[in-house]
């Protein structure tokens, strides 16, 4: 029986083992298509291994307690004994034992059990033999991972860019008239009262826009932070990443003929960059002249703009026809004729502009900011020049001159991105409100007790993806500033012209209970001075 004979060869390998002083045996078959098929061990190889039967490979270890000099005849035993050993596993696996429990040290015959700790090979070794290997040849080594080989010279390098000469939009100036009382048709008004009646719609509007453009930017790999600073390419793609996340922030279900299906009417979102400089293509309106490409119906709008560089934006339903649409002067013999570009679309005429539904009332003003294009260009250059004495350019660097100079307000996620252009750039926060507490300088965000603290000092409380940077200063508690009291003491807000001091180490979950104080004018901790 094979568990007979296995148990034999054990106790031959056992006693081998003592004579040769070997404190534990390890055995491991790999696959080798060269091995001969009929059981015999090579006597060319080197001692310890043995080319097993069934297409595998034995390779036999024996850690030894003593050093001896020369060959030895009882390695060449040993490695014999073992090759025997594996056979009858290798045969056992042939045989239909689940290489599932082979992983799990049972080889289906109690052979696994019946050996000593020392004996024993190591797990997960026991490979199923290939029946037919003829013709095959060894697969080579693993290749280095392809991605990271081609990346590691680009991979964290720092780019500059210069401020912008040109502004995003032009200057035309938002239509005084669209404040004017203007009846809509019934399917624009239920189209812009479905974009209007959204939970907090118009913040996730504005913050779509914002998203759009941060995305085509990708400040973190290219170091990018301005409109002006993208490829031709890429500016024109922005209306298309402004669809998108509309369509993904509204979840709004795609249309019949055009891309949107809203208030159970189809319509397109078109974007430009220019106020009235949307192109509206045939299939959106009808038109006799247009044959098949004409329109089912006057289709509606959605129509977004927004500017950078001013932080302002807007959004507008219009339906659209032929009659709103530009004209030009026609050749000899004609009145006028369609003003076509070379994709055969047309822009908004200026009569129709006071014609269009805007969303919250028309022109809005809070495009969320931008906040390296609106920084001094003498602040901008600072940060961005940082470096530290072993190295000319260093993301650590550049994020502590960047909570140096910024503060009182919020620093957002794609700002530290850019900033940093390293994969660990948002790690660099946690390690500047480390390095700069020797300053002075708290750098706040959205976990444990910093919300807190930003509010009794009266900053804007940060949200998850944002950061607030202050320098703080120990002060008495008469003192009329908004303060937090932090390991025993009260902390203000510290004057520019204050010397620094080192900042409280924020510890716990919790900030500790504020004692009450009041101060000259008989405020009480963290509230703000009377009048």
């Amino acid at each position: 029986m094979l568990a007979t004979s296995a148990n034999e060869r054990q106790s031959k390998i056992r006693r081998a083992s003592g004579r040769l002083g070997c404190s534990r045996l390890r055995a491991r078959p790999t696959f080798d298509p060269s091995a001969s098929g009929d059981g015999a061990v090579d006597p060319g190889l080197h001692k310890g291994e043995a080319s097993v039967g069934f297409d595998s490979t034995v390779t036999v270890t024996a850690s030894r307690r003593r050093r001896r000099a020369g060959p030895s005849p009882d390695h060449d035993r040993l490695a014999e004994l073992m090759a025997a050993f594996w056979r009858s596993c290798l045969r056992g696996i042939t045989r239909g034992v689940c290489q599932s429990r082979c992983m799990a040290g049972d080889d289906g015959d109690g052979l696994f059990d019946r050996l000593t700790p020392g004996e024993r090979p190591p797990k997960g070794h026991f490979v199923q033999s290939k029946p037919d290997t003829a013709g095959l040849t060894a697969l080579p080594p693993p290749a280095v991972d392809s991605r990271a080989n081609a990346i590691r010279r680009s991979r964290n390098r720092f780019e500059v860019y210069p401020a912008p000469t040109v502004l995003m939009s032009s200057r035309r100036p938002f239509p005084e008239s669209s404040l004017v009382e203007v009846a809509h048709p019934a399917q624009v008004e239920a189209v812009a009262a479905w974009f209007e009646s959204r939970l907090d719609g118009r913040d996730r509007f504005r913050w779509a826009l914002r998203d759009s453009l941060d995305e085509l930017m990708d400040g973190q790999r290219t170091g990018r932070w301005c409109y002006q600073h993208l490829s031709k390419t890429e500016k024109t793609y922005l209306g298309t990443a402004v669809e998108i996340n509309l369509t993904k922030e509204f979840a709004i279900a795609a249309g019949n003929d055009l891309d949107w299906e809203v208030a159970g009417a189809d319509l397109d979102c078109k974007f430009s960059k220019d106020l009235a400089g949307w192109e509206i293509p045939m299939e959106m309106y009808r038109c006799s002249d247009h044959g098949d490409r004409s329109g089912k119906a006057d289709h509606p709008a959605l129509f977004v703009w927004f500017d950078d560089d001013h932080g302002r934006w807007a959004a507008g339903v219009l339906q659209i026809t032929d009659d709103l649409l530009r004209w030009r002067e026609g050749v000899v013999g004609r009145s006028r004729v369609r003003a076509y570009n070379r994709d055969n679309k047309r822009r908004i005429s200026d009569a129709a502009l006071p014609l269009i539904r805007w969303l919250w009332g028309g022109l809005q003003d809070d495009l969320p900011s931008n906040l390296l294009l609106h920084l001094d260009p003498a602040v901008r250059e600072r940060i961005f020049s940082a470096a530290s004495r072993a190295r000319q350019s260093s993301g650590q660097q550049r994020i502590n001159q960047l909570f140096r100079e910024v503060t009182g307000r919020i620093v957002g996620r794609q700002t530290v991105l850019t900033v940093g252009q390293q994969d660990d750039a948002p790690k660099r926060v946690r390690e500047a409100r480390l390095q700069l507490r020797n300053e002075g300088y708290l750098v706040l965000g959205h976990q444990e007790s910093h919300p807190e603290i930003a509010d009794l000092l009266q900053l804007t409380v940060p949200v998850k993806g944002e950061w607030i940077s202050v320098r703080v200063t120990k002060v008495d508690p008469g003192d009329s500033r908004p303060m937090v009291f932090i390991q025993g003491r009260w902390w203000a807000v510290a004057h520019s012209e204050a010397p620094a001091t080192v900042a409280p180490v924020l510890r716990g979950l919790y900030l500790e209970p504020q004692p009450s104080r009041a101060g000259p004018t008989g405020t009480t901790a963290g509230a703000a001075p009377a009048g």
